[in-house]
């Protein structure tokens, strides 16, 4: 289980490292009062402090060392601590969860926690690089790869047009009609189309 949890934690830290996620940092921080810092925020050890007023968007998480959250200071996602202390002032707030699988929780009267506090970190790690992989690092593939066929689809849509908007092959009827089938073959034209100049060719026979 151990051993299980080392490779998920370095695994979440290579995706972070990599530009997969948000902020992460190594060593004491802190965020000044009033200040928003946007996304995740990872550290490695240290004292991080955030200060009065300000809010972090996403999930505040530390391998080892201690998170202080000043009054008025807001987190959006969870607290999760491998090893180490939480201190909440009053007025301070956790809209999801606090996760921890060492160390204490720190709670003081007027500090509210939305969510819950456990220690089901393993759960909340699996989950959070699924959300990783699919929101950072899948997602603008798909959107790349969406551009690029819708890019395809108009480009084919203006050659057929312009095949359509041509003017008839020329020569006698039947030479006509035979190139209008060698388009039609080629995927040039469509068989409405097909049918559409067969008839104008026809009704000038």
């Amino acid at each position: 289980m151990k051993r299980t949890m080392t490779i998920l934690v370095m695994l979440l830290f290579a995706m972070l490292a990599s530009g997969c996620g948000s902020m992460s940092t190594s060593g004491n921080y802190t965020l000044g009062s009033g200040q928003t810092l946007r996304g995740d925020f990872l550290t490695t050890e240290g004292v991080v402090t955030l200060k009065e007023g300000s809010r972090v968007t996403g999930n505040v998480i530390l391998t080892s060392g201690e998170l202080r959250v000043e009054s008025d200071a807001i987190i959006g996602g969870s607290v999760v601590m491998f090893s180490g202390e939480v201190y909440l002032a009053p007025g301070s707030v956790v809209r999801g969860n606090v996760i921890r699988t060492s160390g204490d929780v720190h709670q003081e009267e007027g500090a509210v926690i939305q969510g819950q506090v456990s220690s089901n970190i393993a759960g909340f790690i699996v989950g959070y690089i699924v959300r990783l992989i699919g929101l950072y690092c899948v997602l603008p593939l798909v959107v790349i790869g969406v551009v690029i066929g819708v890019a395809v689809y108009l480009a084919r849509r203006r050659r057929r047009q312009r095949v359509v908007e041509a003017p008839a092959p020329s020569g006698e009827p039947t030479q006509k009609l035979k190139q209008l089938k060698a388009m039609l073959d080629d995927g040039l034209i469509t068989e409405e189309e097909f049918e559409a100049k067969k008839a104008e060719i026809l009704s000038k026979m």
